[in-house]
């Protein structure tokens, strides 16, 4: 399923703002300059507010020790005073969790609220009594991706329908940083022409088909000999996934550089042939977007969001993360064909431009929200 691209909205004059005069509040648990994808998103929508308000939004975060009781009640009782003391219109939630705590209000007083799904946090585990009520009272649940609204529609069908509003990368994060000496040598080591793989290597976290990869490897060696994997992130599952390699025999086929700064990520994805990410829990996948930017061709999983970034046959290809076969099929025709990987990359390059740039974002958002929010404050 691809995803429905929107033209890009821009506004000329002021008052042609679709959110003009609003009061947003922005509760996320990052920030707006997160390290991780939900922060990523706070990032985007921090902008588009911006953008779409003509001021930016009040900005309440769960702090980096957001397991400490101190933190979580200061973040409560900041929700509850921007509700009580009406310095807000209405509420933007980046994460369900975090949404619980408007309940702290009585209804009466309480802000209408939105809530950003990002997918994990609804379908890792059954929805409790709390985030099932912060999903339900929501005025609007906005998801990154039809996957996730369909997913949040399953686990929660008393909520309101989730509105698809399909992620972008800024233009600000364009490849572009410096180098270190040492980050040379290892993009070194790695060569060129290589299958290249990027994400948390956790434990709690074997979604993403870095087990499968392993496992495909000899087959994809067996058709194009010399073919070398690299496994860029770091995480309590590295050694483990090491030692799987090296137990079957591909410790000097299959690379393990660890956790890598933006630099040497950079470097990666252009002397990369192709990405590939057989995963089955993406709600989006914004890594996807990081290869297409690149014009690298992507090997996606069928059980989640990929097929809404990946055109299969197209930019990339999709297969299941359980069939080893054919995934070892479909990496194999990119590294052993330098014009398809190329003729691939391409449209996929084109692909991101077109859709997932930050102007798309902000009409994505817009549309979401407008309807819902965008004459409050002006009545």
């Amino acid at each position: 399923m691809h995803t429905i691209a929107v033209a890009p909205w821009s506004a000329a004059r002021t008052d042609a703002l679709p959110l003009a005069g609003q009061r947003v509040g922005l509760a996320t648990p990052l920030g707006a300059r997160g390290g991780d994808g939900i922060g990523y998103v706070a990032g985007l929508l921090d902008r588009a507010i911006t953008e779409l308000s003509g001021a930016p939004p009040r900005l309440i975060e769960l702090g980096p020790k957001a397991g400490s009781l101190t933190s979580r009640g200061r973040f409560a009782a900041g929700i509850a005073a921007w509700q009580l003391s009406r310095r807000a219109d209405w509420v933007l939630y980046n994460h369900v969790g975090l949404a619980r705590a408007h309940g702290l209000v009585p209804r009466a007083l309480a802000l209408p609220y939105a809530v950003f799904v990002h997918g994990k946090e609804i379908w890792d585990a059954p929805l409790d009594a709390s985030r099932r009520r912060a999903l339900v009272d929501a005025r609007l649940l906005v998801t990154n991706s039809q996957f996730t609204a369909r997913k949040l529609r399953e686990a929660c069908p008393s909520a309101p329908l989730g509105v698809a509003c399909p992620l972008a990368l800024s233009e600000a994060d364009a490849p572009g940083h410096e180098m270190s000496g040492e980050d040379r040598a290892t993009l070194a080591r790695c060569g060129a022409g290589y299958a290249l793989i990027v994400g948390r290597l956790s434990s709690g976290e074997r979604y993403k088909g870095h087990d499968q990869l392993i496992e495909a490897w000899p087959r994809v060696r067996a058709r194009v000999p010399g073919a070398r994997l690299v496994v860029a992130g770091g995480g309590d599952d590295l050694d483990r996934l090491r030692a799987k390699a090296r137990a079957a025999g591909l410790a000097g086929e299959i690379l393990f550089p660890g956790r890598v700064n933006d630099a040497l990520l950079e470097g990666l994805f252009a002397n990369a042939r192709a990405f590939v990410m057989p995963s089955t829990g993406e709600g989006f996948g914004l890594v996807y977007l990081e290869a297409m930017r690149q014009a690298l061709p992507c090997v996606g999983g069928t059980d989640d969001a990929a097929g809404e970034v990946i055109v299969d046959g197209s930019t990339g290809w999709l297969a299941p993360q359980r069939d080893i076969a054919q995934l070892a099929n479909r990496v194999a025709s990119l590294l052993e064909n330098a014009e398809l990987a190329r003729s691939m990359g391409e449209a996929g390059r084109r692909r991101f431009e077109r859709d997932f740039t930050f102007p798309q974002f902000r009409a994505r958002i817009a549309a979401a929200l407008t309807p819902v929010f965008g004459s409050r404050g002006r009545d």
